[in-house]
């Protein structure tokens, strides 16, 4: 772990908030919003790595590739990682492709699925710890 990656702080940082946040029903939207941030910066992180191991720079398709191709439940996490945009888009703008809401249409659900996927994704960025079924549950 570098103690100088801003973007790792940052991450970390966003995941502690949304998981203190989600304690308080009234600061559902600003857990979402901080989970959603976190999530960015593992996959980013995510991203450096291997293409630093690739030798160039990869597209964030290519992450969701290989989350695909990695996880026991890649597909479906790959799907739920880029359908989460849109949660993104509609949390974050006022006004979105998603319409105008004065309070986004956050579900807790939604808001607690986003900080479990977390922990799967920091454990490989940080340790190569590939989540399995039963095993961490």
């Amino acid at each position: 772990m570098d103690v100088n990656d801003a973007l790792l702080h940052r991450g970390l940082y966003k995941f502690l908030m949304a998981t203190e946040l989600r304690h308080h029903p009234k600061f559902l939207e600003e857990s979402m919003l901080a989970a959603l941030i976190s999530r960015e910066a593992a996959l980013e992180l995510l991203r450096r790595k291997l293409s630093t191991e690739a030798g160039q720079r990869l597209k964030y398709e290519d992450v969701l590739y290989h989350i695909a191709d990695t996880f026991p439940t890649g597909e479906p996490l790959a799907g739920v990682l880029e359908s989460d945009w849109d949660a993104r888009l509609a949390i974050a703008h006022p006004v979105s492709i998603h319409g105008e809401h004065w309070s986004p249409p956050v579900e807790a659900g939604e808001c607690m699925e986003a900080l479990h996927t977390l922990t799967y994704l920091y454990r490989y960025v940080l340790l190569d710890e590939i989540w399995k079924p039963g095993k961490h549950d």
